[in-house]
């Protein structure tokens, strides 16, 4: 029956693999709670999944989703790197640093660099090191190859440990760059020679709607400024209001480079993929529609249609 129905969903609110314990009150407003950084969970943890999933957790959380399995997570090369954070692996934190995950959510505790911040059935942990949207580092590294070799390099690093730590190292980054002409298909990777000092530098966030980061960096020699969202076309960054290329990094993030000082840096999405081509195909389907949109005369007859122009 439908009360039956109810009592058992309220009873076990994930479905079977409720855990033991599980207070959803407590764990969505917990969750509504979060400031800063992103929340991930793995997808290996089934009694995770089912209540972020089955209970909707992840509607209730203030912090962006990291997790693959998310609605609007990330796919491809984000997946394949995002899914190697491995909670229980030593230097996770280092490793969610450089994915912007600042809390994770998870049945067992992960490795030293985090705190429980509540527990309530599932642990709600929060990364010490407080990472953003928006960190400091510098490319060490740059590979450069066409789509192709670029995937295959990165796909197979991110099968063993040593390459995903090397990947996924906040302050050490990994640039991925196009061919330069004259290159042959295979991937070439070239030490970086330009200087780079993190020594003193820190960084202040700036809280933005989605689509909008910002952070007011300080430091005493050149650095590199990772904004860590999605790498494509639709961003604009800027450095004190000047517009400037940004970089891509691993894990597929933004990065712009910025001399000493103390600068303002700034990247907002213009355009989301594939906007051009849905506002293409949306005009033309606005336009053939108005074609076929019955002609009416005045007068008499103004109810009668006429035939469509096609």
């Amino acid at each position: 029956s439908e009360s039956s129905a109810l009592d058992a969903r309220r009873a076990a609110p994930c479905g079977p693999r409720t855990p033991e314990g599980y207070d959803r009150a407590a764990l969505h407003r917990a969750l509504g709670g979060l400031d800063g950084g992103r929340l991930w969970y793995s997808e290996d943890d089934p009694a995770t999944v089912d209540c972020m999933h089955h209970d909707a957790l992840q509607l209730a959380s203030a912090a962006p989703i990291a997790t693959t399995l998310a609605v609007g997570a990330h796919v491809g090369i984000h997946r394949a790197l995002f899914s190697r954070l491995d909670p229980g692996r030593e230097g996770s934190d280092r490793r969610a640093e450089a994915l912007g995950v600042r809390y994770l959510v998870s049945t067992t505790a992960p490795t030293t660099g985090w705190r429980l911040r509540s527990e309530h059935g599932l642990g709600l942990w929060e990364n010490e090191r407080a990472p953003g949207l928006v960190g400091l580092g510098c490319v060490v590294e740059t590979w450069r190859g066409d789509d192709a070799a670029l995937r295959t390099a990165i796909e197979e690093s991110a099968r063993e440990d040593h390459d995903v730590d090397a990947l996924l190292d906040p302050s050490r980054l990994v640039a991925w760059a196009r061919p330069s002409p004259g290159d042959a298909g295979a991937l070439h990777r070239d030490r970086a020679s330009t200087p780079c000092d993190l020594e003193g530098a820190r960084v202040t966030e700036v809280p933005h709607e989605a689509g909008r980061l910002e952070g007011v960096v300080t430091a005493a020699g050149p650095l590199d400024v990772v904004l860590r969202a999605t790498s494509y076309a639709g961003w604009v960054a800027s450095v004190d209001g000047e517009e400037v290329t940004p970089t891509m990094v691993s894990p597929g993030f933004l990065s712009v480079r910025v001399a000493p000082g103390t600068h303002r840096v700034l990247a907002t999405v213009t355009r989301t993929p594939g906007q051009p081509g849905f506002a293409i195909v949306g005009a033309l389907l606005f336009v053939l529609a108005s074609l076929r949109r019955p002609r009416t005369r005045a007068g008499p007859e103004a109810d009668r249609p006429t035939r469509p122009l096609v």
